[in-house]
């Protein structure tokens, strides 16, 4: 369920991020992606259009209205749930920020990714179906990450999907940075997504991007989303490298006193 954060752990969290680089837009939608449960997640980018699609469980229609509302979450009740958080992030704030920045039409779960998502976009719209409801919504918000117009969309899969367009152009400046170095921000999105490719076993994750709109796009990442970490790494990196694959297996507890002390210094 998405609810708000009480004010207490909104300054604890520092809760509002700015999502400033389109690798920090697609890491958060991907992290949705992961948090909902998809088998497959699909990412395509244009340098005036990020789309990113999976077949995760959907967002109920309860949460339509509160879906990117600034401080709203699902993922945790008070700033003391973050010892015990398993989800990647927070749903709310990235998509808030992102309508100040383009089109944006997202797929994604709830909470504070989505809203900061929202202030970096002109308009954010999202497409979404649960197994429940067995027909889509597609959802239109503002850049204060309130629901504006709701109707009926086909959607034969359950899912949620995320068209964000004319990334940044609410920030003249930063967009015009954006677009002169777009291939540079590409190649860290596409560097950034085959980290997770690689450790998610279980999940298909396909990256395709295009060097300017219209041209085609080019398949940058893919993987089979059957087998396990060395599967995917030699999906990505062909079986000559994959030949050198060491897998090790740690516990990560071993290190948690170590890593205390450290945080403590």
């Amino acid at each position: 369920m998405i609810r708000s954060l009480p004010s207490s752990s909104i300054i604890s969290l520092t809760s509002g991020q700015v999502l400033t680089s389109l690798t920090s837009a697609v890491k958060e939608l991907l992290e949705n992606s992961i948090d909902a449960h998809a088998h497959t997640i699909q990412i395509s980018v244009t340098p005036s259009l990020l789309c990113v699609k999976d077949d995760g469980t959907g967002i109920t229609k309860e949460e339509h209205s509160v879906l990117c509302r600034k401080h709203w979450t699902s993922k945790i009740s008070t700033f003391e749930d973050l010892e015990s958080t398993r989800t990647m992030g927070f749903r709310g704030t990235a998509t808030h920020d992102s309508d100040l920045v383009g089109h944006m039409t997202d797929g994604k779960r709830i909470g504070e990714a989505l809203a900061s998502l929202c202030a970096l976009t002109t308009s954010l719209r999202i497409e979404t179906c649960t197994n429940k409801s067995g027909i889509g919504d597609s959802l239109q918000y503002s850049q204060e990450g309130e629901l504006i117009s709701t109707k009926s969309c086909p959607r034969a899969e359950t899912g949620t999907t995320v068209y964000a367009t004319d990334l940044f152009v609410p920030l003249p400046v930063r967009h015009k940075e954006y677009i002169r170095s777009y291939k540079k921000e590409q190649t860290k999105m596409i560097a950034a997504v085959t980290a997770y490719a690689i450790v998610m076993e279980g999940v298909k994750i396909m990256v395709s991007h295009a060097n300017s709109d219209g041209a085609p796009y080019t398949k940058a990442i893919i993987t089979s989303g059957k087998g396990d970490m060395k599967d995917n790494f030699e999906a990505i990196y062909g079986n000559k490298a994959a030949a050198n694959f060491i897998k090790l297996d740690r516990e990560m507890e071993r290190y948690e006193h170590s890593i205390a002390q450290l945080g403590s210094r």
